[in-house]
């Protein structure tokens, strides 16, 4: 399964090998290298999530954390984004 992190996505669960969301269009691959698989869990103001490192053979798993800021001081407005990179 791939997983969509945007907070506004309202059917977040898609397919392994769709590469964009089938509910809200945004890509499933986080820096066209991170598969989302599924959210580990969640507070006021971040998530983090399961991932797959597409971009190794190894493929390995690894953990991507979402901070989810005011819009004012965050870029894009969906939240900033921290891979911390480590087999689970």
């Amino acid at each position: 399964m791939s997983y969509c992190i945007n907070p506004q996505c309202q059917h977040p669960q898609n397919s392994p090998g769709q590469k964009t969301c089938k509910s809200c269009g945004a890509s499933l691959r986080l820096k066209d290298r991170y598969r989302i698989v599924r959210i580990l869990g969640e507070s006021a103001n971040s998530r983090t999530f399961l991932a797959v490192d597409e971009d190794k053979p190894s493929k390995p798993q690894c953990t991507i954390k979402q901070f989810m800021g005011s819009p004012e001081n965050v870029d894009s407005g969906t939240g900033e984004i921290d891979c911390y990179k480590h087999i689970i």
